[in-house]
């Protein structure tokens, strides 16, 4: 059995035929990295001396799995009857729920130290080991039993046998290439200049290709919420680490959309997530949920536990705006949240245009006024070369921008002779497709070592079962 714990979700084939998102083991915002977390080896570092395994007269012994020498992965348990010997390697849970796997088991068992083989130096060669599997799918468990008669052993002469077992764990991690870029949306206001016709569908868009694919229909009924004339679901936040699409629906509600198990879900049951204005622009940094209210200034975090459900709500931060923020969205990058701001129901008198605000320095900077490319909806993505870069959507009309900040500029997508346009979202949230590497380590049971200088490899003995008669003799 194949385990492996990472989040998938299958893009429209046609779209990313042959690709998929894999979201595992990273603290991921929705608009930028904000730090890789790739574990080390694995769960717990070993005790020394913790389950050594000894000989024991035939009885079932366990003794630890290590992994790059110091770290437990699982174990490896040894037994005999009168016949055969058996020897099972099995992983941890913990090791089982990072994504770790079994790909390759040597294992020697011999009745003399010298018939396990090794290189002139002494050190075991794990490949000329007599038993094993090379060809493993990365399993949880694996067993293999040893006929007495094939190690010219018996069990009467309570003979010693010497075992190396050794094995190769692998998971996959996400490398640091970036393949491509997802954009998610949901909308769509259908009737112009109002809320009464949004659907609440799910979209995925590429605007490289010019495409666009709805993969999950009318959010309203899967939360079982009646839609209000002026409500509209906003404030799409993806925690990429969870494979899980933040948004609110209206201004006391946030759920998020599994894209593993396309599962709406209310995330604040405990109704702490509680607004006097609508919940507009919204991005996902550093496992919690940032948005910004419509007409203010203030950047609210909202703290989620394992399962995506509000715990706590910070106290707001002013960003230092000298005039309210409206509309628009709001995106993040290397501890920086870029904005678009617009009218909206504040009239003239908000801001118009672009903003910085750096979290760590409480610096808040107008990068561009500008009437004419207000209130867009942010994400990031890539463009022709690989390279990042910002998108914008226009909900007005559904066009696609994409957006430099320094030396600030705006450049509409266009689609041959004609420009990119979309059904109308009212916000959008991004992730990455990271080309997915294979983790690997060398893991052998617990034991000595077979040299005092280079491999740490090991073995150990396990004497076959005892006679018992003699046994109680020597006891009286």
């Amino acid at each position: 059995m194949k385990v492996i714990t990472m989040r998938i979700q299958e893009f429209p084939k046609k779209m990313y035929a042959g690709l998929f998102v894999v979201l595992l083991m990273f603290a991921v915002s929705c608009d930028g990295v904000v730090d890789n977390q790739q574990y080390d080896v694995t769960s717990k570092k070993a005790e020394s001396g913790l389950s050594l395994l000894s000989n024991n007269g035939g009885s079932p012994q366990i003794g630890d799995l290590l992994a790059g020498q110091n770290y437990k992965v699982g174990t490896v348990s040894v037994s005999s009857d009168d016949n055969q010997i058996c020897v099972t390697y099995a992983l941890d849970q913990d090791a089982l729920d990072e994504g770790w796997g079994i790909y390759e088991t040597h294992l020697a068992i011999a009745k003399y130290f010298g018939d396990i083989p090794v290189n002139r130096g002494g050190n075991p060669v794990p490949g000329q080991f007599p038993y094993g599997d090379d060809d493993l799918d990365g399993e949880d468990e694996w067993s293999f039993c040893v006929d007495f008669d094939d190690l010219e052993v018996v069990c009467e002469d309570e003979d010693e046998v010497y075992i190396a077992a050794h094995a190769v764990v692998k998971r996959l991690v996400a490398g640091e290439e970036i393949d491509a870029a997802i954009i998610y949306g949901i909308g769509t206001t259908t009737a112009q200049g109002t809320n009464k016709d949004n659907d609440g569908n799910i979209y995925v868009i590429d605007p490289l290709i010019y495409d666009s694919d709805i993969i999950f229909n009318d959010v309203w009924s899967a939360a079982g919420v009646s839609q209000n004339f002026w409500w509209y679901p906003n404030a799409l936040a993806f925690d990429e680490d969870n494979g899980r699409l933040y948004f609110s629906l209206g201004q006391n509600s946030l759920y998020f959309f599994d894209v593993e198990t396309e599962a709406v879900v209310n995330a604040d049951p405990d109704n702490k997530f509680n607004n006097a204005e609508d919940v507009l622009g919204a991005t996902f940094a550093g496992g919690s949920y940032w948005y910004v209210l419509n007409q203010s200034d203030e950047l609210i975090e909202v703290k989620v536990d394992g399962d995506g459900i509000v715990t706590v709500v910070e106290d707001p931060i002013s960003m230092g705006s000298p005039v309210v923020l409206s509309q628009g969205d709001i995106v993040f990058k290397d501890g920086v949240i870029y904005g678009s701001s617009g009218t909206g129901a504040g009239g003239g008198s908000n801001f118009k245009g672009f903003f910085s605000y750096d979290i760590a320095g409480d610096i808040f900077t107008v990068l561009e006024q500008d009437d004419d490319y207000r209130a867009l909806q942010l994400a990031w993505g890539l463009d022709e070369l690989g390279n990042k870069v910002l998108y914008g959507h226009q909900v007005e009309d559904g066009t696609w921008h994409t957006i430099n900040l320094d030396p600030y500029g705006v450049t509409q997508v266009m689609d041959g002779d004609e420009p990119f346009v979309t059904d109308r979202l009212e916000d959008l949230a991004s992730g990455f497709v990271y080309e997915m590497i294979w983790e690997s380590e060398t893991a052998w049971a617990f034991g000595e070592r077979f040299t005092e200088r280079g491999n740490w490899a090991t073995y150990f003995t396990f004497t076959l079962c005892e006679d018992e008669e003699l046994e109680e003799k020597v006891s009286k």
